[in-house]
């Protein structure tokens, strides 16, 4: 499979992020807008214990792209999940009173491009 969606994970033992932990309020907040509901097998608080845990056979996690982008050559297997997808906020700080230079003008101006086009996609 090229990518996972929640139907797919509904009956699938899952590693759960402890409670508190930011992807977790992400993951339960797209499940609940999708009325999916996921089988929390395992909480953990690092997802570095996710990944052993996968690496054993005891169950699948559902982690940042950004927390595996480095593991392409382990031996595990990640998909992304698209269905419902789970995007995490971002926000860029500016000092009061500071005019920003070219290059941060210019990353501001695609990422608001980038936010109106998947608006209107929605």
């Amino acid at each position: 499979m090229a990518t996972v969606t929640s139907p797919e994970v509904e009956d699938v033992d899952l590693i759960d992020p402890a409670r508190g932990i930011s992807i977790l309020l992400l993951i339960d907040e797209a499940m609940a807008h999708a009325r999916i509901g996921l089988g929390w097998a395992y909480e953990i608080r690092r997802s570095t214990t996710a990944l052993e845990l996968v690496g054993q056979g005891i169950g699948n996690a559902l982690l940042l792209r950004s927390s595996v982008q480095h593991l392409e050559d382990s031996g595990l297997t990640f998909r992304p999940m698209v269905d419902p997808e789970i995007i995490r906020p971002a926000g860029l700080l500016s000092r009061r009173g500071q005019l920003d230079g070219a290059p941060v003008q210019a990353l501001k101006s695609e990422i608001r491009k980038a936010a109106i086009a998947r608006m209107r996609a929605l």
